[in-house]
């Protein structure tokens, strides 16, 4: 690792639940004869997997001039190809940069050019949508760039595809014996992930993930859960985008507990269902976004006569954003499942806290803080540390987090590293929360850059959002400033309606927003009663749900 990517000092820790490499989640692949990766054309066992693993390191050692350290680009939908070329480039001592393929093709181009990927590893058609965008109509004009291309399913004749490769290898009775040969060895602390953020607020960052970062989180994560019992019991739906440090978290703990994984390409409500239905599925990780679409589905099954729309499910792990305490209710209602809400930023790779299974859900907080990862609170205004003590609810401050979990920092940016990153470690999320009297963390008032400035008044928008969350009447919210010539900024409410309300002939905006209103007036204050509202047709999301206030703010002039 060259100095440059790395501000901080990363110091070794003991793992007590998980491997000591991220390769090494896969070790116990290598003599699993039950199908573990699933889509709708494959079905992966654990051995086919993990010899798929070293034909296609073997094959980028033999055909690649790539030195340990080099980062190779990731450009797959959520699909098993994704994790047969993450976990050969970690047995070669490759830095994996898992592309947004949901990124506009500038952003794709910058993160390519910017990360200084030596090979680009993806399927076809995913390849050519972006070339396309980028103005480039050949594979052969991004080579000629420098970059070398290995497709998963293409008809390129310099570059032939993942499958086509690995048949041009003879078999051999070891795969564990051909990876002893070419397996570098690893360090805790070297750059093992280079994930960049969507670029909602300007160019893409790169944060840069150790093993160490992804493997203690994922230790702590398992800790916090308490699921070792149950492994080879759990059925893991895999509808989150690879590409996201939750939606790859999620996957990698399903690697830790041996469990078979269905891989839904890009979200889709009916596929999901689908899946849901036909493969037994016990564990379900997705966003709030993408639960309301769910119980949609869900309610249809059951007026069609289904009692239990989802048997096998058990539980469900809710990130990305603020899940509504209405939508939580629902979800323990009409599908008897155990939700668990989660709090996490790509930066602390990813999860900060998280609610127990053993207490299930508690509304409108994260849960306890995972083990090994510190949290302190500050007080924006003059940087003072927020009291926090057992037994006692806590002040409000900035969330500042420090652990093995930490990045290194943003990959070629010192500036905005030095930001989010104190000299002693601490990294500050720009999350105001708080701590509940039994030590539950809340995100009490959303991101401090999304504070509205009313007539000189600091509004936190997400107590308003969750208030007017809990209206049958609306599926998603996102509360933004809008300028205002005598208070500066007004309180200006985006909302998207649910499915139903959508379809009423007799819908009246006006009689809805007077209900709105009035709920925010008797739970929270008239101060923070929105002064305007708007409805939209549906809300701008990120590729992970969140929705894309910035979009919403250029919006509303």
């Amino acid at each position: 690792m060259t100095p440059h990517t790395a501000t901080r000092e990363a110091t070794s820790i003991e793992l007590t639940h998980v491997p000591s490499t991220l390769f090494g989640l896969i070790e116990p692949f290598a003599t699993t004869t039950q199908d573990l990766l699933i889509n709708d054309t494959l079905r992966l066992t654990g051995t086919l997997f993990y010899e798929k693993v070293v034909r296609l390191a073997l094959l980028m050692q033999s055909r690649f001039a790539l030195e340990k350290g080099d980062k190779v680009a990731l450009l797959f939908w959520n699909q098993p190809e994704f994790f047969v070329a993450f976990f050969a480039l970690r047995a070669l001592g490759l830095v994996a940069v898992p592309v947004n393929v949901l990124m506009s093709p500038e952003d794709v181009g910058y993160v390519l050019k910017h990360s200084g990927a030596k090979t680009l590893l993806g399927c076809e058609e995913l390849m050519q949508q972006v070339l396309n965008g980028l103005g480039l109509n050949s594979l052969e004009k991004i080579k000629a760039a420098g970059l070398s291309i290995l497709v998963s399913n293409g008809k390129e004749n310099t570059f032939p595809s993942m499958e086509e490769a690995m048949s041009f290898l003879p078999p051999t009775p070891s795969w564990k014996a051909v990876l002893d040969l070419i397996q570098e060895p690893v360090s805790p602390t070297e750059l093992a992930v280079l994930i960049y953020t969507s670029g909602t607020t300007g160019v893409p960052k790169g944060v840069m993930l150790s093993e160490q970062n992804l493997l203690s989180n994922l230790d702590a994560f398992s800790q916090a859960l308490a699921l070792e019992e149950t492994i080879g019991e759990q059925k893991f739906l895999l509808g989150l985008p690879l590409f996201h440090s939750y939606g790859l978290i999620c996957a990698l703990y399903a690697f830790h507990l041996q469990a078979p994984m269905v891989f839904v390409p890009k979200f889709n409500p009916k596929r999901l269902v689908l899946a849901l239905q036909t493969e037994s599925i016990s564990f379900l990780p997705l966003v709030p976004t993408m639960f309301t679409l769910l119980l949609t589905a869900a309610k249809r099954a059951i007026e069609a006569g289904q009692a239990t729309p989802f048997p096998s499910l058990k539980y469900c792990i809710s990130g990305g954003a603020a899940l509504p305490e209405i939508l939580l209710n629902q979800l323990h209602s009409l599908l008897g499942v155990t939700v668990l809400e989660g709090y996490g930023l790509t930066e602390t790779s990813p999860v900060i806290a998280v609610n127990l299974p053993k207490n299930g859900a508690v509304p409108n907080t994260v849960g306890p803080v995972l083990p090994n990862i510190s949290v302190r609170l500050v007080n924006p205004d003059n940087g003072d540390i927020v009291p926090v003590t057992a037994g006692i609810a806590s002040g409000e401050g900035e969330i500042q987090v420090k652990g093995p979990n930490v990045m290194l920092g943003y990959y070629q940016n010192q500036t905005e590293t030095q930001l989010v990153l104190s000299p002693d470690g601490w990294f500050k999320t720009g999350d105001l929360g708080k701590f509940d009297a039994k030590g539950n963390l809340c995100i009490s008032g959303g991101r401090l850059k999304d504070l509205i400035i009313r007539a000189g008044e600091n509004i936190a928008p997400l107590p308003i959002e969750r208030v007017l969350g809990q209206h049958p009447s609306v599926a998603a919210v996102a509360v933004i400033p809008r300028k205002h010539e005598k208070l500066g900024e007004a309180i200006h409410a985006c909302l998207e309606l649910a499915e139903d309300v959508k379809k009423q002939m007799d819908f009246s905006s006006e009689a809805l927003f007077k209900e709105l209103s009035e709920l925010v007036r008797t739970q929270l204050t008239p101060t923070l009663v929105p002064d305007s509202f708007e409805v939209h047709e549906s809300l701008p999301k990120n590729p992970t749900g969140k929705v894309m206030k910035k979009k919403l703010i250029e919006l509303a002039v």
